[in-house]
């Protein structure tokens, strides 16, 4: 259903959601198009070849990071607060 349709008071939510939706799409082909249209710059000795093994544990390392910095302080924190609740 196209953003400017439906006119029912009990739909404006979904056509809130819709039109937002749509948007986004909109930003991410934009976004897209400008990358598309850009130069390629030549390989200089600060550059990161992303076809290397050096990339994938740069990749895997930050994934297991952000994923310990999320998990880690929830698990100290049990313990803690049962401590807590005694």
């Amino acid at each position: 259903m196209p953003c400017h349709e439906s006119r029912k008071p009990g739909r404006v939510w979904i056509v809130l959601a819709d039109c937002h939706r749509a948007g986004l799409g909109v930003l991410a082909l934009a976004l897209a198009g400008i990358f598309v249209r850009q130069r390629r710059r030549p390989e200089s000795a600060a550059t990161l070849p992303t076809d290397s093994a050096t990339f994938g544990v740069v990749i895997v390392g930050t994934a297991l990071l952000v994923g310990a910095l999320t998990y880690l302080p929830v698990l100290a924190m049990g313990p803690i607060i049962e401590q807590l609740r005694l």
